[in-house]
């Protein structure tokens, strides 16, 4: 199993300038990315985004095993942990309907 903690930044980077991206195409649409460079861009975003769920995988992983035998501090690591691969799984699902849901 390999530690994804030293590469996390880049792929938390890149998922920010996507999320800027679109915010300010939302705002000027004359700036927004279309055509290729807006799949190129979708697609990065998708691995970013697939790359965050995987280190909050293992992140999870370590927490839970740093909490074993606390049943207090399991029951809310676990709904912490719910939440937080929720929100990836969502943020994926997005950029997965953006990429394929073109006309």
């Amino acid at each position: 199993e390999r530690n994804l903690s030293a590469y996390i930044k880049y792929a938390a980077a890149a998922f920010l300038a996507y999320v800027g991206i679109n915010v300010l195409g939302m705002f000027i649409p004359a700036l927004a990315p279309t055509g290729m460079l807006d799949m190129v861009i979708t697609g990065v975003a998708l691995l970013a985004i697939s790359f965050i769920t995987a280190w909050e995988t293992q992140m999870l992983k370590r927490i839970y095993y740093g909490v074993a035998g606390n049943a207090a501090m399991e029951s809310k690591m676990s709904a912490y942990g719910a939440a937080s691969l929720l929100l990836a799984f969502v943020n994926m699902f997005q950029i997965l309907l953006s990429l394929f849901g073109r006309e």
